[in-house]
């Protein structure tokens, strides 16, 4: 974790705890953890980008990116369930697809293969991130639209990475 991106990778993990605990709260510390959400949501693209363009590539960074996506969406979404402005089945059905998804990647990897992120799983990442932003600052209706949208996007990628990577399950 000492390499530059990798220490992006990880305060991505940290923002987390200060985030949910803002969220909670109500005025201004929500405003607060939502931009912390947002920076910590832009921050995906800095750790990939300078991984890339310094030649840090880890296979620790790969490992720990995805989770600290799944940590940062926990984040913003779980206050959201408990203040009553998503509902708890949605959540569910969101974290669900990421760990299921996280599992086949790690079935891949254990025969020596990798899966790549799809357009799609790119594309529900930036909607989650919006929709989650705009729950936090009170665009409820506009919020929630964008993420049934990121849902239905998030499951058929998921679809697709189950379909072109069945024959490491059998």
């Amino acid at each position: 974790m000492t390499n530059l991106p990798n220490m992006v990778t990880l305060l991505r993990v940290v923002a987390a705890l200060p985030v949910v605990f803002m969220l909670e709260a109500k005025g201004v510390w929500r405003v607060v953890g939502g931009i912390i959400f947002l920076a910590a949501s832009l921050s995906d693209l800095l750790d990939g980008y300078l991984a890339r363009s310094r030649g840090e590539v880890t296979e620790m960074g790969k490992l720990a990116d995805p989770v600290a996506d799944k940590v940062l969406l926990l984040a913003g979404i779980v206050p959201l369930v408990e203040c009553g402005e998503v509902p708890a089945w949605l959540a569910v059905i969101i974290f669900a697809r990421e760990f299921l998804v996280m599992g086949l990647r790690s079935i891949v990897a254990s025969k020596g293969e990798a899966v790549a992120a799809d357009w799609a799983g790119k594309i529900k990442t930036v909607v989650y991130t919006v929709a989650v932003v705009l729950l936090i600052w009170g665009a409820k209706n506009l919020g929630l639209a964008a993420l049934y949208t990121g849902v239905v996007i998030s499951l058929l990628s998921a679809a697709n990475y189950f379909r072109k990577n069945m024959h490491f399950l059998k």
